[in-house]
């Protein structure tokens, strides 16, 4: 994937705590490129995060049916959200992230690109 080369400070990177034309972040004027280091300027990355749970499963499920059923079935992953929702507390005891490489137009094809 080729990083972007222009960055030019626009609008919507002047927010309301600071009105004065500039970038709120690198404080680059309107119209200029963004600074080095600046967040506006991004990237894509493939990173990895893994989740771990407590789910509940039927009792006489061995661990290749939970497995089969997480993996193989029709379970769709977008259901994880619900036993997200239902912990109604902070995630970061379930979720670790891990840096896996610079993205490609590919990958960002085949798994879109989040913010």
């Amino acid at each position: 994937m080729t990083r972007a080369t222009d960055w030019p400070v626009v609008a919507d990177d002047v927010r309301p705590a600071r009105q004065d034309g500039t970038c709120f972040y690198c404080e680059t004027p309107l119209g200029q490129q963004h600074a080095e280091g600046c967040v506006i300027r991004t990237r894509t990355v493939v990173v990895e995060v893994t989740l771990t749970l407590v789910r509940r499963v039927p009792e006489d499920w061995a661990p290749e049916m939970v497995d089969f059923h997480l993996n193989g079935s029709g379970w769709c992953g977008i259901n994880i959200i619900k036993d997200l929702e239902s912990l109604d507390r902070c995630l970061c005891p379930h979720l670790a992230g891990k840096f896996l490489r610079e993205a490609t137009a590919e990958d960002e094809d085949l798994l879109g690109v989040c913010s």
